[in-house]
């Protein structure tokens, strides 16, 4: 099995799981994030397309001996359910990371060295779109772990309210 041809086949299916996802999802927000994921599926099916056009494809036996995560039963009523851009942007990380996972298991197991080569491309790439998804799955939940409160930007007049002494028993030594 060719492994850009692979990659590529294996990226178009998740841009239609994708697409399939955002027109169905039954919250607006959900449906416009997994819309953005499928056309990032898009520019990467374009790169690797790019890609086999200047390099010459091999072949790895490694790809038939791994289940790829897409031919795993996953709950898509799950993934249609999901009503909150955190928990969409969770399960596209998970997504990320098992296909992540299945390359370079792949590459593990690859005992030609341009086709591991090839294969740890491929997960690298994978590894981008999950460092961009962590990136704003922190940036959306930024208001869920952070405190930006005028009145208590000052330590002091926090400790004033005796939350401190209730909390731990003793104010810090100034």
């Amino acid at each position: 099995m060719k492994v850009i041809d692979f990659a590529i086949e294996m990226e178009m299916r998740e841009r239609d799981l994708y697409k399939e996802l955002a027109q169905n999802a039954e919250q607006k927000g959900v449906r416009t994030i997994y819309a953005r994921m499928a056309e990032d599926e898009e520019g990467i099916v374009r790169n690797l397309r790019e890609m086999a056009s200047t390099i010459s494809d091999v072949d790895s036996l490694a790809l038939e001996s791994v289940r790829s995560p897409l031919d795993r039963n996953f709950d898509r009523e799950r993934a249609l359910k999901i009503d909150d851009g955190l928990q969409a942007y969770r399960f596209l990380m998970g997504m990320e990371k098992a296909m992540r996972d299945f390359y370079t298991k792949a590459a593990r197991r690859e005992s030609d060295p341009r086709a591991r080569d090839l294969l740890l491309s491929v997960a690298a790439q994978e590894e981008k779109e999950l460092h961009e998804l962590e990136t704003l799955y922190e940036f959306v939940n930024a208001p869920n772990e952070y405190l930006a409160w005028a009145e208590f930007s000052n330590l002091d007049e926090f400790y004033n309210f005796g939350r401190y002494e209730d909390n731990r028993g003793v104010r810090p030594p100034n």
